[in-house]
């Protein structure tokens, strides 16, 4: 019973002590159902942007994108005015250029297909709008 209680409280504490939520994506793999963990990564920047828009968390988010072609038929909109210096939006590729795996083949690709919308300035297409401070 004592191993059971302290299992318990040190899950509660890892939970409650956890880093910036990290939401993966994978065009090729991903299911707009799944967690977004990098085992069950979601499919769309667009529901990535859902879930942190969602989510009134004070904490660092980070979007990992894995490689592959991400088709944006729609605006995707960041919203959350939760962050601070310390605590940002961070949208970026899986692997990296100082990973030994990486090449050029295997960064992300967002693709902007979206149409254009009026504005005061004539026309403007906005494929990821992100509408957060950081102050």
């Amino acid at each position: 019973m004592v191993k059971k209680c302290f299992f318990t409280s040190l899950l509660a504490m890892l939970v409650l002590m956890s880093p910036a939520e990290q939401l993966y994506v994978n065009v090729r793999t991903g299911s707009d159902t799944n967690p977004g963990t990098k085992l069950q990564p979601l499919k769309t920047l667009d529901e990535a942007a859902k879930r942190i828009n969602a989510n009134d968390r004070r904490e660092a988010d980070t979007i990992l994108l894995s490689e592959g072609v991400y088709p944006l038929t729609e605006t995707v909109l960041f919203n959350s005015n939760k962050y601070t210096l310390e605590n940002r939006l961070v949208i970026r590729a899986e692997i990296m250029p100082d990973d030994p795996d990486w090449n050029p083949q295997r960064m992300p690709i967002l693709a902007m297909i979206v149409p254009t919308l009026p504005n005061e300035d004539g026309e403007e297409a906005k494929g990821v709008d992100i509408e957060a401070s950081h102050r």
